[in-house]
């Protein structure tokens, strides 16, 4: 925001993104005073609004490798079938059906897998990573792509190949994946990226199993972690288990044996649902909390968020998108208040699906990132801290969902795949940024 002409002084030194500032002391911090030639954006600021002067100095994030050349939305640059943000460049490295060509000139024993859908990297010992991936077709399974320091791709490996519609996922603290079952008495076991061993069934299922779509943690307090699995049903609730406090801190103590906290039930073990509680007349608002009533869970997962899809935990909250009534619903874990607002605008054509939250330097940064499920033209989205959308590409090329979404550890590729035709693409910044360590130009959606 613009303040005025010398408003940031050295004895009143401006925030990041506000002006004007004459120079760098007039900035807190180790911002600097950049002036704008126009209305281009500026590298981690919203463009746009009222408060948003053109052609005026403002303060920013230093640079540490030259100019930001990424801008989220302004979607124009082509590649087999997408349509990329500006500063972006993507590369097909996975195509189902057909062996993966490897850096060492040979390909994969076996054809990469159909109908790619949730997915995770980890860090591969010695250097690389592994891309996990499931396969939502009958005896799916998963499948695992080896990465180098490089990001050349240097092998291709299913791990899992006796699971059926393996849909969305979610990463454990300590390096494993856990995939779930999109199908009747469906469930979720626990998979190992180098395949160290097979799988192994987890008690997130209970007997009855479900359609269940993704997983994801809260280990703020390490002696209370929790564990949270969506269902992509009409009456699919949220649930919430809470681990044996006695395994909890016996794997606490060792630093091992976590799958321990999804294998080992009974004790003081609690698998509860979520039930909202609006303020009157108002779905949007509200507060929260767990039941063991799981018919009362499911009344109200159809009532609230039907067909829950993607989920994450960050900073304390939960993240959740439900595609029939096309909502985020954000979950504060510790205060237990909730606010449900719709994820309908200019940024999407299609249902939300995945999501993956990546955190910044600061709150300010953390972006929230969006796959599409619809038939047509899906797409990757970001929704920030202000609740302002924007696109980071679409594929008018293409049928399908978009899923698979992830990046690197060191958050210079993302990963994301269509599902249809089966195609991973590996995406990058020509400015050579991480996607998360500097906040990005935003162009957002304002319809």
């Amino acid at each position: 925001s613009y303040l005025g002409d010398s408003a940031c002084t050295s004895e009143n030194p401006c925030d990041e993104c506000t002006g004007g500032c004459t120079n760098d002391d007039d900035c807190d911090s180790h911002f600097v005073c950049v002036r704008r030639s126009g209305s281009e954006p500026i590298a981690g600021c919203v463009t746009g609004g009222d408060d948003d002067v053109p052609g005026k100095r403002y303060c920013m994030e230093p640079l540490p490798g030259g100019p930001v050349t990424y801008i989220p939305g302004k979607l124009n640059v082509e590649y087999d079938g997408l349509l990329l943000s500006e500063g972006l460049t993507a590369r097909r490295i996975a195509t189902a059906g057909i062996h993966v060509e490897l850096s060492s000139g040979h390909v994969s024993t076996r054809p990469f897998h159909r109908r790619p859908d949730g997915a995770g990297v980890f860090p591969r010992p010695g250097g690389g990573w592994y891309y996990v991936s499931n396969s939502e077709v009958p005896s799916g399974g998963v499948g695992s792509l080896e990465f180098n320091s490089d990001g050349d791709v240097v092998g291709y490996d299913w791990i899992v190949n006796d699971t059926d519609l393996n849909c969305g996922g979610g990463k454990t603290w300590w390096g494993t994946w856990l995939t779930c079952e999109e199908t009747f008495g469906g469930q979720v076991y626990e998979v190992s990226p180098d395949n160290t061993f097979g799988k192994r069934l987890t008690i997130l299922g209970d007997i009855d199993g479900g359609y269940f779509e993704s997983v994801a943690y809260d280990r703020r307090d390490i002696s209370k972690p929790t564990f949270y699995v969506t269902e992509d049903h009409h009456w699919g609730a949220l649930r919430r288990l809470t681990p044996r406090s006695d395994v909890v801190a016996e794997t606490n103590a060792c630093d091992c044996n976590y799958t321990r906290l999804l294998t080992e039930g009974g004790g003081d073990s609690k698998l509860e649902y979520l039930i909202l509680d609006p303020t009157p007349d108002d779905f949007g608002r509200g507060t929260f909390r767990w039941s063991t009533n799981l018919t009362s869970a499911k009344e109200d997962a159809a009532r609230y968020y039907s067909h829950s899809e993607g989920v994450d935990v960050q900073r304390g909250k939960l993240y959740l998108t439900a595609k029939s009534p096309k909502v985020l619903l954000v979950l504060d874990l510790a205060a237990g208040t909730y606010e449900r607002t719709s994820t309908v605008s200019g940024a999407f054509e299609q249902e939300p699906d995945q999501v993956r939250y990546l955190l910044g330097s600061s709150e300010e940064d953390d972006l929230l990132y969006f796959c599409e499920d619809g038939l047509i033209d899906s797409g990757v989205h970001a929704r920030d801290r202000e609740g302002n959308f924007y696109s980071v590409l679409d594929g008018p090329g293409h049928a399908g969902e978009t899923s698979g979404l992830d990046f690197d550890p060191h958050f210079r590729t993302m990963y994301v795949a269509y599902q249809e035709p089966g195609i991973v693409y590996a995406i990058t910044r020509d400015d050579g940024y991480p996607f998360g360590g500097t906040r990005l130009d935003i162009k957002y959606h304002t319809y």
